[in-house]
């Protein structure tokens, strides 16, 4: 459960970013717990945290792939 975020506190992230995230977290889920996977496999990009203002653009640059 997240907390009320901190109304002074705000971060940009990137759509490309969180994508590239998910796609990571998924991955590695398959591995570890499939069935967890079976079961979210199915779910879009999960709402970031209120904190986050969501902005166009790709990966960071900063992203080791």
């Amino acid at each position: 459960m997240s907390r009320p975020a901190d109304e002074g506190l705000r971060l940009s992230v990137t759509a490309g970013q969180l994508d590239y995230e998910w796609q990571h977290l998924r991955a590695k889920v398959e591995t570890r717990d499939p069935e967890w996977f079976e079961a979210v496999v199915v779910t879009a990009r999960p709402k970031p945290h209120p904190s986050f203002d969501v902005v166009p653009g790709d990966v960071e640059p900063w992203e080791v792939r």
